[in-house]
């Protein structure tokens, strides 16, 4: 039972009436809690004192009445039945739960997201659990932490990181699905509150991106000159795209007439049911992604080549040419382009021409850093790569702007200059 204590008191510079403050703790979330609700009965000032006396003790009456009710409501609100008795769910293996709510994610979520869910679950976060065959009724928060310990401190053993420990951010990933699932059996009245609410998470580490200054990123682009990769570096380099955005293009969001190129297919790949899939997308993730920007001349100039290119290869390869949704980045044969070859291939061929490797995400990074040296605005990026928010330009590139730090320091230095002067 939850018990609910009262003082009285008064808040005369906003109210005359004397007010029930209830204090009690939440079970759930163990906190202190308290809410004022009013009496209705007036203060009136001491130097009367007998009604004022009056006043009080028929405020202190009223706030008992008051605590009583609402004691009542809370213990009725919050009766938390027994976890394994009062859902047939709630005896279920916390590991199955898992393994069934991830895969109820495919179809609701998009497919790169569901796949990470079930690869999560899968691979790591569910088999964890299995070995200790705990029940979603039986879970505590002490489960859940005890699993973030273990992951802290697991060494990889395969993959680019072999032999290094699990980072912040995965863990912070494992957080984030174990979350979400334990939310969903919270709605579904499977469980009475999320017990992973309790659990502590160290915060990711801070995205620090790697890109090229404008003379790193000029090189490339001479040294991309005449190669298969050519148009898919300088668009990387000069507009920012994404991966996605960048194999989702189609002829029919290049006006040429207009010079204008339209951001609104993407192209993602990820794994369902163990294979690699590539998911071609008629629909942005979000308002800010679908955006309209002028052609730039360069980029006109290796599309107009990359058209012709393609006409002579239908000819050439007659009724078995594939590319029959007009993506621009296609093979020889009219087959679309993988996302994973790209992402292989971008950093192998600049790391082939002897230019210090990074990744063609590092390109869209590239793009901000170089638009913000040249005086363009945090907001102005914002809308030329995309993001949802300012804040997400800022957060990842604020790093970069130089421009209001140089400011600063030449204030600095003028009012130094004025001081010895004076």
């Amino acid at each position: 039972m939850i018990s609910v204590t009262v003082s009285t008191q008064t808040k005369l510079e906003k109210s005359p009436f004397y007010y029930a403050v209830l204090h009690w703790t939440d079970p759930i979330v163990e906190k202190d809690k308290y809410k004022w609700k009013t009496t209705k009965i007036k203060y009136i000032d001491e130097k009367q004192k007998r009604l004022h006396k009056q006043a009080e003790q028929e405020a202190n009456n009223k706030a008992e009445e008051i605590r009583k009710e609402f004691e009542e409501k809370l213990n009725t609100k919050n009766t938390i039945p027994n976890a394994k008795n009062s859902n047939d769910k709630s005896k279920q293996k916390f590991s199955d739960y898992l393994l069934e709510w991830a895969e109820n994610q495919v179809g609701t979520k998009e497919a790169t997201t569901s796949s990470t869910y079930i690869t999560n679950i899968k691979g790591i976060i569910a088999p964890y659990f299995e070995e200790r065959a705990i029940t979603l009724g039986e879970l505590k928060p002490i489960h859940i932490q005890e699993f973030y310990n273990a992951q802290y401190k697991r060494i990889l053993t395969k993959g680019k990181n072999k032999g290094k420990t699990v980072s912040k951010n995965t863990v912070n990933h494992y957080h984030q699905n174990i979350h979400k699932a334990l939310n969903d059996a919270v709605k579904l009245d499977i469980i009475p509150y999320n017990p992973d609410d309790k659990t502590i998470v160290a915060p990711p580490d801070d995205y620090i991106a790697s890109y090229y200054n404008e003379e790193e990123a000029m090189e490339l682009l001479e040294k991309a000159k005449d190669t298969s990769l050519e148009l898919i570096i300088n668009i990387a380099t000069c507009y920012g795209l994404r991966r996605s955005e960048i194999l989702g293009l189609k002829w029919g969001a290049i006006n040429f007439t207009t010079n204008t190129i339209t951001i609104k297919h993407k192209v993602t790949q990820a794994t369902i049911e163990n294979k690699r899939v590539v998911i071609q997308k008629d629909k942005m993730k979000n308002k800010s992604s679908y955006r309209s920007l002028p052609l730039i001349d360069n980029i006109r100039e290796l599309l107009l080549k990359e058209k012709g290119r393609q006409e002579k290869n239908k000819k050439l390869y007659g009724n078995t040419y594939k590319n029959k949704d007009n993506y621009i980045c296609v093979q020889d044969d009219g087959e679309l382009l993988k996302p994973d070859t790209i992402t292989n291939q971008v950093p192998n061929f600049i790391e082939s021409v002897g230019l210090r490797r990074i990744t063609l995400h590092n390109l869209r990074h590239s793009c901000a850093s170089i638009l913000l040296a040249n005086g363009i605005s945090m907001k102005e990026i914002q809308e030329w790569l995309g993001h949802s928010s300012y804040n997400t330009t800022a957060n990842i590139y604020a790093h970069l702007d130089t421009t209001a730090k140089e400011k600063s320091a030449n204030t600095m230095n003028n009012i130094l200059n004025k001081r010895k002067t004076s």
